[in-house]
């Protein structure tokens, strides 16, 4: 026999039904054991974080600067890094609120330069109802042919393809999670 029950809890489309069953029968005056409450917010949590990091990527391969903003917060931090070339790693760029980040990635990547950013493996912890810890892999691949020439230099020979390990803070402000920190190592390119 299925669960069901668990593949509801489990599963991103059971979540889906599940989240307006179990408000549904709570304004009809069933008793939600609290529960399946929490496990049901902490995968809808679990979900909306996913999304503010699909987003960010999104955002930056599309260029989408509105969209970038929309998922940082005001006060977000972001340190790039990488142990390439070095067993330890050293800090390419550092710096502190949503106006200098969105203006550093720009300048970064520019108009012209093709990028492909995909996400994988999340480990997310909850320090709270409204704060987050997560740990991801990035697979980002940049055209080099259309980077500024300073990035060019730096990865001469390299295709453009990195593996990064990136940890990230989110928060939740007025019921969205957003990013408040970010810090990712690239780890391998070639």
């Amino acid at each position: 026999m299925v669960n069901i029950m668990g593949w509801l809890i489990r599963s991103a489309s059971g979540l889906a039904l599940l989240l307006p069953i179990a408000a549904s029968a709570e304004s009809q005056g069933a008793n939600v054991p609290e529960s399946l409450r929490a496990t049901v917010e902490r995968l809808a949590a679990i979900e909306d974080i996913k999304l503010a990091r699909i987003r960010f990527c999104r955002a930056i391969d599309n260029r989408d600067w509105a969209a970038l903003n929309a998922v940082l917060t005001d006060d977000v931090s972001m340190r790039l890094s990488s142990k390439i070339d070095s067993d330890k790693a050293q800090t390419l760029a550092d710096m502190q609120g949503r106006e200098n980040v969105v203006k550093f990635t720009q300048n970064l990547l520019g108009e012209k330069m093709r990028t492909i950013h995909l996400v994988m493996m999340p480990d997310i912890a909850f320090d709270g109802p409204t704060h987050a810890h997560a740990k991801w892999w990035i697979d980002g691949y940049g055209d080099l042919s259309k980077a500024d020439a300073a990035l060019r230099e730096r990865l001469k020979g390299k295709t453009g393809v990195v593996f990064e390990e990136l940890e990230e803070d989110y928060v939740k402000i007025g019921g969205k999670w957003l990013i408040q920190k970010i810090d990712t190592v690239g780890v391998a390119t070639y």
